[in-house]
């Protein structure tokens, strides 16, 4: 069977793809073909989890002469994630990846997260402005696949490899994924129905109900393994285009992964549950009227409302498939027949738009904000701690995040590093540290408007500089300025730091002399400690961030 699927899978390649790959680079004609289906395949591996059509996946590909491994790059701007490919067409389907694709695809993958696309072809060249602002952007997810038309596995040695290279890229979070697709997978994405073809399913609702007016939907509990199972089937595709799909490691997801691991039997109560859209939804006669458990049929499923909690699922199967077996989500499947124009949009808009308490909100409830409010408008000067409050000048006023980070980068360099990982963590509990080593009744207003102003021409400054460098340097300046900021308030007087005075001419200048002498110290350590590490995870890991702070 193998040899058919090769053949089944070659002939979508051509009619979806012809004419939209570009082989002018391909001189040697006998190799027109090979090439055309090597890249292809990583086009088609692009349009499928990023769920985009054909010519812009086509326009990813950057398969060629000097590649660097890297034989596709996508960066999807709505949900943050760049996607990198390697693809290996094996004409007679058998075989697998050995260890020099790896290896090559690992150093590709290293090079672009270091901005080294002076070692890539013009083809990833021109791709610069997508890699840098994917870089550049703190919620970035990698996403590498390697595709082949191979029926092996990847060896365990191999494995291994691509594990250790996972464990140094995600320390401390999860930045990178790996994934590979081999002939099975490809042939089954290709006989499922791809990017056009809308999702049918069978589901398994237990203790359902409906609604029959104005519009029909249906309502219940589905294990979550099978939601599992979708998302494993259709990735990016099961989720509506204008919503996030899965965003890795934040604090809610692993709480949902917690849950599982802890109290599986109680995710039903403790999730707010998924919201699908779909074209329709009929009950099956198997198992009468009983609303016990009925079968129904949904056709064009999509998920408007969720994508986080379907991911932290899958994630959660890995360690906890026993528990996850056990565990049961609400679900509400809203019909679009019979709907007018506009619902299906309105629907998914105002499931993601409704207000939620956020860690901050809490903030709110310290008596101390207030008062540090009311110093602080004596001296004209406006500051905004709850959500929805607005400054009306910025040049005479901040808000809460701007005294979060001012405060964490001239108190510690833990607080410096928790600023750059999660600011939210600075406010979980309102009623001890972190949180109150930073605001407590020590805390004067006028000295917190101070370290806002050092803040911002630190920030000014780094920005600046940004702009004027590249490559690595230019990660580091972006990804390490919370480190920068830490050493440059540290050699700062205290009396300079706590005066109400403005900071003169003279005083911003010797700032700023500083923030660069830090800047080029800070990358110096970095390049000389961890030369081969993503600037990102450089500056979120505390063991790093700590050593190369104490070694300047």
């Amino acid at each position: 069977m193998s040899l058919l699927h090769i053949r089944q899978i070659k002939a979508y390649l051509k009619s979806t793809f012809e004419n939209l790959i570009d082989l002018s680079d391909v001189k040697n004609e006998n190799e027109l073909e090979t090439n055309f289906n090597t890249r292809a395949n990583a086009a088609f591996s692009i349009m499928h989890n990023a769920n985009i059509p054909p010519e812009i996946a086509a326009n990813s590909v950057t398969d060629g002469y000097g590649d660097n491994g890297i034989d596709a790059v996508h960066f999807d701007t709505n949900n943050y994630i760049l996607y990198l490919v390697q693809s290996k067409w094996i004409s007679d389907g058998n075989g697998g990846i050995d260890r020099e694709g790896i290896q090559k695809f690992l150093k590709g993958v290293k090079d672009i997260l270091n901005a080294r696309l002076e070692r890539f072809n013009s083809k990833v060249q021109n791709k610069s402005h997508l890699i840098n602002r994917a870089l550049d952007d703190a919620r970035i997810k990698i996403s590498l696949i390697f595709t082949y038309t191979g029926i092996q596995p990847i060896h365990e040695d191999l494995l291994q490899d691509i594990k250790d290279f996972l464990d140094e890229m995600n320390d401390p979070t999860e930045l990178v994924i790996f994934k590979s697709e081999k002939q099975r997978d490809i042939y089954n994405i290709i006989s499922q129905g791809t990017q056009t073809n809308p999702i049918d399913i069978d589901v398994s609702i237990s203790e359902w109900g409906q609604i029959r007016e104005p519009y029909q939907a249906f309502y219940g509990q589905v294990p979550a393994l099978d939601i599992v199972n979708w998302y494993e089937m259709h990735q990016s595709k099961l989720f509506d285009p204008n919503i996030r799909v899965f965003l890795g490691d934040t604090t809610v997801n692993e709480s949902i992964i917690n849950s599982v691991a802890m109290e599986p039997h109680n995710i039903f109560y403790y999730n707010n549950g998924i919201t699908a859209l779909c074209n329709s939804i009929k009950k099956k006669p198997i198992g009468g009227n009983t609303r016990e458990t009925g079968i129904f049929e949904v056709k064009g499923l999509k998920i408007v409302n969720g994508a986080q909690t379907v991911g932290s699922l899958s994630k959660s199967k890995i360690e906890h498939e026993e528990q996850l077996a056990s565990s049961k989500i609400l679900i509400r499947f809203i019909s679009l027949d019979q709907c007018p124009d506009g619902f299906e949009k309105d629907v998914t808009k105002y499931n993601n738009t409704q207000n939620k308490i956020d860690k901050r909100d809490f903030v709110s409830l310290d008596p101390e904000q207030e008062r540090i409010k009311t110093e602080l408008s004596l001296e004209d000067v406006d500051y905004v701690y709850k959500s929805g409050e607005k400054i009306i000048n910025q040049l005479k006023g901040f808000d809460l995040e701007d005294a979060t980070i001012a405060l964490a980068c001239s108190t510690s360099v833990d607080y410096a590093i928790q600023v750059k990982r999660e600011i939210g963590k600075l406010w979980e509990d309102i009623t001890k540290a972190p949180y109150k080593s930073l605001f407590n009744n020590g805390l004067q207003g006028p000295r917190l408007w101070k370290v806002v102003k050092i803040q911002r021409v630190i920030d000014e400054v780094l920005d600046i500089k940004s702009k004027e460098l590249s490559g690595r340097e230019r990660l580091i300046c972006v990804h390490g300025k919370r480190i920068i900021a830490y050493k440059t308030f540290s050699s700062l007087s205290s009396k300079f730091k706590t005066s109400s005075n403005d900071i003169t001419e003279q005083e911003l200048e010797n700032l700023k002399i500083n923030v660069e002498d830090f800047l080029n110290k800070v990358t110096l350590k970095s390049n000389e400690l961890y030369l081969d590490s993503y600037p990102q995870s450089i500056f979120k890991n505390p063991t790093k961030s700590r050593t190369i702070s104490s070694e300047i």
